[in-house]
This record gives C-alpha cells, sequence and structure tokens, in this order.
C-alpha cells in the first residue's frame, strides 16, 4: 500500500527478517502475534463514504485488537470460518478495508509493527477479523524457500 506522507510520498513497506537474522532490528513484523486489548491503527482505501474524493487516498481509523479466539468459531463469508489464529478487531471499517494493513499505533519509544491483514468486516462496519503476523510470517518463509519465478521480487533476498 502506498502511504502518502507529509515529507515523502514514495512506497513504504514492512522490513520482514527471518527467525535467526543477522540484522533483527530491522524487522517489522512480530515474532508472535499481539494479545488483546492492543491498540491499533488500520489503513484503507474508502469505497464510499458519503462524499467524493478528488482522488484516492489511504484513511487511518484507529482501533483496538479486541479478542483472540484460538478456535475456528468466526464465521466469515457464508459458510467458512476463520482459521483459529485469527483475531477480532474493534475498528470503525468501511468498504475497501479488505486487505489492508492493521498495524501498531506508532509511540514514542517503539516503531510501527505490523500485526495483521483485514480479512473481514461485520455488516455494521464496527468490527473486523485480521489473518495474524504468524500466518504472514510463514508465507514469507515459504517464499523465501523457493526460488524467484515470473514477474515477483521478494525484497531483501
Amino acid at each position: 500500500m502506498k502511504l502518502f506522507t507529509i515529507k515523502d510520498r514514495s512506497v513504504k513497506y514492512f522490513g520482514y527478517e527471518p527467525t535467526g537474522s543477522s540484522t533483527p532490528t530491522k524487522n517489522q513484523l512480530p515474532q508472535v502475534d499481539p494479545e488483546p486489548p492492543r491498540p491499533i491503527l488500520v489503513f484503507g482505501f474508502p469505497v464510499d463514504i458519503g462524499f467524493e474524493l478528488l482522488e484516492q487516498r489511504p484513511l487511518g481509523r484507529l482501533g483496538i485488537i479486541s479478542m483472540k479466539t484460538e478456535k475456528r468459531f468466526i464465521k466469515v463469508n457464508g459458510n467458512k470460518y476463520a482459521e483459529e489464529r485469527c483475531m477480532v478487531i474493534d475498528a470503525r471499517l468501511f468498504p475497501g478495508n479488505s486487505g489492508s494493513p492493521v498495524m501498531s499505533q506508532p509511540g514514542l519509544t517503539e516503531g510501527i509493527e505490523l500485526f495483521g491483514l483485514v480479512i473481514a468486516t461485520s455488516n455494521a462496519l464496527d468490527f473486523g477479523v485480521i489473518e495474524p503476523v504468524s500466518r504472514i510470517r510463514e508465507v514469507l518463509d515459504l517464499a523465501k524457500s523457493k526460488p524467484p519465478a515470473g514477474e515477483w521480487l521478494l525484497l531483501g533476498k
């Protein structure tokens, strides 16, 4: 996601270093999933928020990680149950948040970390379900162990 900032409008990405890396300080994907309640920041591109935008810009919303289920009991998209590591977030979401990054709120002493990605929202748009960072790390570890194919480029390899 391209995040617009005051100083720089370049593409930003989260640094990932696998377990045992020689540069662990560059890692922005925590080793373990966050525990609730944890303050979060969610960015997304609104589809329809009641007025027209001249151009698409990411809209940031504050919230918290409110529940860690550790069981397959959250039903999303009809009959499918979310994976047991998925978490419920309490944040005002909107159509267009699917796939949005869920990150830590920036603090005075710590950097921003990626906690997960939005995979579902409630009809009332007040809650969402996220795929946690542990699943993202698993996919990146699998990708790093495979040879590059096609037009994909894995940064930091």
